[in-house]
C-alpha cells in the first residue's frame, strides 16, 4: 500500500503516543497516568448530558491528571452532524468527537485513522464487540469504541400473566402462536384492541430499519458487505443455493404482522409509535434499544416489564442489531496526541467502565461485558446482547431510511411483492455504495 506523506506525518504523531497505549490496552488503563507528558487542551463534542460528563471527568481527575484539560461540549442531537461538518470544513472543530456508526461513511474523510501499529486488528478484536469492527478500515482504527447498544425485547409481565403465557418467547416461531392464540386481543369488528408486537409498519414502528436489519442477519443474510479490495456492496439480494433469499424471508416474515388477512395480524397504521403504545400498556412486546430503557421508567414508572433477549430464528445465528459508538479524531485537530491519549483512556477498561456506568449506557469492551453488575436487574440481558449486536456501514442515512420505509410500504400495499420490493432496495442500496 502507498503511503502519503500526510499519512508518514501522522504516524509519528501517534508514536510518540505508542508506549501510553500500549500500556493502557495491555494493563487495562485509566488509574494513576502520572509520569507521561501532558495531555493539554482537548475539547471534546457529544450529545451526551453535559452535567453527567462532568462527573465523568471528576472520576478520572481522581485518578489521573489526564483529564486537566479536557472540556466537552454538549452538543444538540438534531443538528449535532451538520454543526461539526462546518466546523471541521472551517478548521474550528474540535480535537475529539463522538461518532456512531451509521456516520462512518459520511465523516471518514474527515478523521485521522489510529494505526495498526499503535492498535493492531488482533488486539481490537480480542477488546471490542463485534459490531465496532465497522471502526476498523485498511488504514487503521477511525474510532476507538466507547458504548454498544444492542436492541433488546421488552415485555409487558402484566399482560402476560393475564393471558397465561410464563416467560418471553425465545423464537420467532414462539411469537407468531403468541400473535395467533395468546397476546392479541381483537374487538367484534376485528380490530386489533391490545396488541401482542409491534410489527410489520415503518411509520409508527420506532427502529423499523433496524429491526428489519436484524431479521434479515438472523436468516444468515445482510445489508452491506465488502470485499477483499474493501470496496462495499448490497447482499439484499443474495440467495442461498437452495434459492432462498433472507431479505424476502425477513421481509415475509416483518410484513405478516401488518397483513389483515394473516393470523398473526398484530398491527396496522392506526396504533400510536410502538413506543408509545408499550408505554401506555397496550402493547404486549416492543423492541427497542438498551438505551431505552431510562425513558420507559421515567415515562411510565408503574409500568410492569421486563426484558429478555430479541427472538432468534432456529435455524440461523444468534444475532441482534446494535449502534456503536466511538471517538474519533478529526484531521484538523489541534491536539492530536492529546486527542489520542483521551480517547485511549476512555475506550481502556476502566474508562470504559466509568463511561458507561455514569451515562447508563452498555460497555463496548468484551472485559466488561463478560462480567456484568449482578445487582442489576437488566444489564445482564443488555451485555450478552451487545456481545452478539451487528450492524453494517450506512451510505447516506435519509436514503436508507426511505429505502427501508419503500421496502416495507410497498409490500403492505401490496403494490409490489415481497421479491420484486427486495429488488428495488438491492438496487437503490448499489446505487448508493457507487
Amino acid at each position: 500500500m502507498k503511503i502519503t506523506v500526510f499519512q508518514v506525518v501522522i504516524l509519528i504523531v501517534f508514536i510518540l503516543s505508542a508506549v501510553v497505549a500500549v500500556t493502557f490496552f495491555a494493563l487495562g488503563g485509566g488509574r494513576g497516568g502520572g509520569g507521561q507528558e501532558e495531555v493539554g487542551r482537548v475539547e471534546i463534542w457529544g450529545t451526551y448530558d453535559q452535567g453527567a460528563f462532568q462527573r465523568i471527568s471528576q472520576v478520572f481527575n481522581e485518578n489521573t491528571d489526564d483529564f486537566d484539560g479536557v472540556s466537552y461540549v454538549e452538543k444538540n442531537e438534531a443538528t449535532f452532524t451538520d454543526e461539526l461538518v462546518e466546523a471541521l470544513a472551517s478548521g474550528r472543530g474540535p480535537d475529539l468527537f463522538f461518532l456512531e456508526h451509521p456516520l462512518i461513511l459520511r465523516h471518514r474523510d474527515k478523521i485521522i485513522p489510529i494505526p495498526f501499529d499503535i492498535v493492531s486488528r488482533r488486539a481490537f478484536r480480542d477488546m471490542y464487540v463485534e459490531a465496532s469492527e465497522l471502526f476498523v478500515d485498511p488504514e487503521g482504527v477511525i474510532a476507538l469504541p466507547t458504548s454498544a447498544d444492542p436492541l433488546v425485547l421488552y415485555w409487558n409481565r402484566s399482560i402476560f400473566s393475564n393471558e397465561g403465557v410464563s416467560s418471553p418467547p425465545r423464537f420467532w416461531d414462539e411469537v407468531l402462536v403468541l400473535a395467533t392464540d395468546r397476546l392479541n386481543v381483537r374487538d367484534d369488528t376485528g380490530n386489533v384492541s391490545q396488541s401482542a408486537i409491534a410489527l410489520g409498519e415503518y411509520q409508527n414502528i420506532d427502529n423499523a430499519k433496524e429491526i428489519l436489519s436484524m431479521l434479515i442477519m438472523q436468516a444468515g443474510g445482510g445489508v452491506v458487505a465488502s470485499n477483499e479490495a474493501g470496496e462495499l456492496f448490497s447482499q439484499l439480494n443474495i440467495r442461498f443455493q437452495n434459492g432462498i433469499s433472507p431479505a424476502e424471508s425477513a421481509l415475509r416474515l416483518y410484513t405478516d404482522f401488518a397483513n389483515p388477512i394473516k393470523p398473526v395480524y398484530s398491527w396496522n397504521r392506526g396504533f400510536r409509535s410502538a413506543k408509545e403504545e408499550f408505554l401506555s400498556g397496550s402493547l404486549a412486546m416492543y423492541i427497542g434499544f438498551a438505551s431505552e430503557l431510562r425513558d420507559i421508567r421515567l415515562r411510565n414508572p408503574n409500568l410492569n416489564f421486563d426484558v429478555a433477549p430479541v427472538p432468534q430464528s432456529r435455524d440461523g445465528g444468534t444475532v441482534t442489531f446494535g449502534n456503536v459508538v466511538g471517538l474519533a479524531i478529526p484531521k484538523n485537530s489541534e491536539n492530536i496526541n492529546g486527542a489520542a491519549r483521551i480517547a485511549i483512556s476512555l475506550s481502556s477498561t476502566f474508562g470504559n467502565e466509568v463511561f458507561t456506568d455514569i451515562l447508563g449506557l452498555t460497555p463496548a469492551r468484551r472485559d466488561l461485558l463478560v462480567a456484568p453488575p449482578s445487582e442489576d436487574l437488566f444489564k445482564k440481558v443488555f451485555f450478552d446482547a451487545a456481545l452478539i449486536a451487528r450492524a453494517w456501514l450506512d451510505p447516506n442515512i435519509e436514503r436508507t431510511n426511505s429505502m427501508f420505509k419503500d421496502m416495507i410500504e410497498l409490500t403492505t400495499s401490496g403494490r409490489l411483492r415481497v421479491g420484486e420490493a427486495v429488488g428495488n432496495a438491492d438496487s437503490t442500496m448499489e446505487s448508493l455504495l457507487r
